[in-house]
């Protein structure tokens, strides 16, 4: 759920102080997600003036006294230095330059320099907070970019994988149908038995809860179930493929089917849910 902004803003400032909660930090991280343009550049303004107050030094209200005596001293300057030439030799004189027209030139190349130097250190902090601030707007770009990659790999990693075990020149391919489970569901395995890895595509079949994967089962000569893997759907999916790695079969044992259960999660030792699909092997 995304809080509304006012809610944001307080998770902001509860973040800068890192005082957030393990409830509040997965509401704010909600909201960084999934909040659009508005929510980031709270995010972004909140931390700029945490930053700000983080860097300022402590600050305390003068004495009336205090005060009193500033003012005395800056009318007194105004006074004393009735044109800006008059400061400047003032300066230079402080600085221990005795001839005043020398002191002018160097206290107004320090002036000039000091100035230089400010608006040097201004921009650099714009440009600073430029890029902090586009660091974040792109965070989540860059976070799904790098998700997709990582998808992208083992999507081509699972085709190689697939267009080897093709190249096989003995396969064993088994058709499974639905059950009255879910009679529209169906499923092939294309095996190759001198290496004993598999190809699983599956179609139409329920999503696997949390607590919940399915299990891929072979029948031996005895027909008795030896499990040959789990997988998981998350969502119904209209295709599902996996490469498999089966369990060391001998040549000369005869598979007579392979089978689908939905068991607890991690799977178990032999079957004990419901089978959605069953099938026999056909040799090519």
């Amino acid at each position: 759920m995304i809080p509304d902004k006012e809610q944001f803003e307080e998770l902001c400032a509860a973040y800068a102080l890192g005082a957030l909660e393990e409830e509040e930090r997965a509401l704010f991280e909600e909201g960084l997600r999934n909040g659009g343009e508005d929510y980031k550049k709270i995010f972004v303004e909140s931390i700029g003036v945490a930053y700000l107050l983080n860097s300022s030094v402590k600050k305390e209200i003068p004495s009336s006294s205090v005060k009193a005596m500033l003012m005395k001293k800056i009318h007194g300057s105004k006074k004393q230095f009735s044109s800006l030439a008059a400061l400047f030799e003032h300066i230079a004189l402080a600085l221990g330059f005795g001839n005043p027209r020398f002191g002018f030139t160097i206290a107004v190349l320090l002036l000039i320099l000091a100035f230089e130097l400010g608006t040097f250190a201004y921009l650099m902090y714009v440009e600073t907070e430029r890029h902090f601030t586009q660091q974040i707007l792109n965070y989540n770009t860059h976070a799904e970019l790098q998700q997709r990659l990582i998808t992208l790999e083992n999507e081509l990693d699972q085709k190689n994988e697939i267009l080897n075990i093709l190249q096989s020149p003995v396969l064993e391919v088994v058709v499974m149908n639905g059950l009255d489970v879910n009679p529209q569901g169906y499923g092939k395995i294309i095996w190759d038995p001198q290496r004993n890895i598999a190809i699983l595509q599956v179609s139409k079949l329920p999503s696997s809860s949390a607590d919940k994967d399915y299990q891929l089962w072979y029948l031996d000569q005895k027909k008795k179930p030896v499990s040959a893997g789990i997988f998981s759907i998350i969502e119904q999916q209209e295709h599902y493929f996996k490469v498999m790695e089966l369990p060391s079969i001998k040549r000369t044992e005869k598979i007579t089917g392979f089978a689908v259960t939905l068991e607890p999660k991690g799977g178990v030792p032999q079957p004990t849910g419901t089978m959605y699909l069953l099938g026999t092997p056909t040799t090519n």
